[in-house]
C-alpha cells in the first residue's frame, strides 16, 4: 500500500486493484477487495510509517480523480 518498497519492485497494492477492478470482464479474473477500504488503509499507513502521500499519487492522493465502478 502506498508504494512502500516501491524500489524493491513491489507494486502498489491500490493501484493493481484499480486495475484488476476496472477491467474485470476484460481480465475474467475478480477480487474480493472493499476499494472504498482503500483510502482508510492507505491513511493508516501514512501515519503509523509518518509520511506523506503526494498529492499526485495515482487511486489514494488527495488530487486522485478516481473513482471505482
Amino acid at each position: 500500500v502506498n508504494g512502500i518498497g516501491e524500489r524493491a519492485g513491489n507494486a502498489s497494492l491500490e493501484e493493481i486493484i484499480a486495475i484488476l477492478n476496472k477491467h474485470t470482464s476484460t481480465l475474467n479474473f475478480q477480487t474480493n477487495i472493499n476499494e472504498s477500504l482503500l483510502f482508510q488503509t492507505s491513511d493508516l499507513l501514512s501515519n503509523i510509517t509518518n509520511t506523506q502521500l503526494q498529492s499526485s499519487k495515482p487511486v489514494v492522493g488527495k488530487n486522485a480523480n478516481f473513482i471505482f465502478q
